[in-house]
């Protein structure tokens, strides 16, 4: 069993240790509560790296301890009243109303991050595609123009470098338990887009926002799944001995969304808790390390659910490991092209709470369960 998903580099980023010590954390605050800009911009003002400028993880690791001393000014959150921007209002309330997990808000948080910068960019250069990648996006001197160099380089160390913290990816793909999240991601994160919509309401700028209507709903029940008992899944992530331990929590908290009704917050978690199970065990096929690395790409879906190894050519040992019916629902339901692809739009923010249902995350949930136990009974 392991005890972390992370290989050491990347959890001396991410975690956020606790000093009791610490009595003279900087005030990053204006006397009404907003980001004080420029204070925060005097702190990292010989940090800085100009936006279009590669960060190097060894600049990373190096500002790891001054990066988090910054975010430990936000234990609280001011209540935020400039969000309209981001045309996502009833998730980021679902965020700021505690229900759901520092791990689950951080999943909603960093899919809203991406899909708002997006709306961003396009306004800014006048009907442009954004770059699909959030780190290519966060290179952009339309969004620096805008946004201002400080900003940008924050969300950069955050968000949008495979050398840096690069929680978007980390928590989408599945590598932290819930224990090494801090709350104080999710207050920077809310901070940081509330103060990103005092800007542009100073400014006067209209957010266009994309059009992502993508049926998924639809394209889920084509796939004709059977209704599902979810107390199935619940007695085997209870008792199973495949999964590892530190996942428990997250596929029981996910279990109690959707008991809760909060349907699309239940699919953010499992999907990712799916990815890095199939991860786990792709990697025990393999004799490879599945762990978040710094120097070596994750494995992916693309790499579990492929037939034949890009490299050697061989048959993938998880096209023997499952039938091959059962990875071709899930690749229809997470990766085809012309397939509801959930992980992909859920984490790029391109669906409203709306579009997740009740019949989607029962099917989520049901396809989890076939993986879980690989159950050969399943039509």
């Amino acid at each position: 069993m392991f005890s972390t998903f992370l290989s050491n580099e990347i959890r001396f980023m991410l975690v956020i240790e606790q000093d009791s010590s610490e009595t003279n954390t900087p005030n990053f605050r204006t006397e009404s509560g907003s980001i004080d800009w420029d204070k925060v911009r005097q702190f990292f003002e010989p940090d800085i790296v100009s936006h279009n400028e590669p960060l190097s993880h060894q600049y990373c690791t190096a500002l790891t301890p001054k990066f988090h001393q910054f975010l430990k000014s936000f234990s609280t959150i001011t209540p935020p009243n400039h969000l309209q921007w981001t045309n996502r209002l009833d998730l980021l309330n679902n965020v700021l109303s505690q229900r759901s997990c520092t791990l689950t808000n951080l999943l909603i948080l960093t899919s809203i991050v991406e899909y708002s910068l997006g709306n961003l960019f396009l306004t800014q250069t006048g009907g442009i595609t954004p770059p699909h990648l959030l780190r290519d996006l966060l290179m952009t001197d339309a969004l620096t123009n805008l946004l201002g160099e400080t900003t940008i380089f924050l969300l950069r160390v955050l968000l949008g470098s495979p050398n840096g913290i690069n929680l978007r990816n980390l928590v989408w793909h599945g590598f932290p338990s819930e224990g090494e999240v801090s709350g104080l991601y999710r207050n920077f994160l809310v901070e940081m887009l509330n103060s990103i919509g005092g800007r542009l309401e100073e400014l006067g700028f209209v957010v266009e926002f994309r059009s992502c209507l993508q049926e998924s709903n639809l394209l889920v029940r084509k796939m004709n799944l059977p209704r599902f008992d979810v107390a199935l899944l619940e007695e085997v992530v209870t008792s199973s001995s495949e999964l590892q331990e530190i996942q428990r929590a997250g596929w029981l908290r996910s279990i109690a969304l959707y008991k809760e009704g909060q349907f699309y917050c239940c699919v953010c978690m499992v999907l990712p808790q799916l990815e890095m199970f199939l991860r786990i065990l792709y990697g025990g096929l393999y004799g490879r390390d599945f762990r978040a690395k710094i120097d070596e790409y994750y494995i992916i879906m693309d790499t579990i659910f492929e037939e034949f190894e890009s490299v050697t050519e061989a048959r993938n040992r998880m096209h023997d490991y499952f039938r091959i019916d059962l990875l071709e629902a899930m690749y229809d339901l997470l990766s085809a092209i012309k397939g509801p692809r959930l992980r992909d739009k859920l984490s790029h923010g391109e669906l409203q709470s709306t579009d997740i249902d009740e019949n989607v995350a029962n099917g989520v949930l049901l396809l989890s369960y076939v993986i879980l136990t690989n159950d050969s009974s399943f039509e």
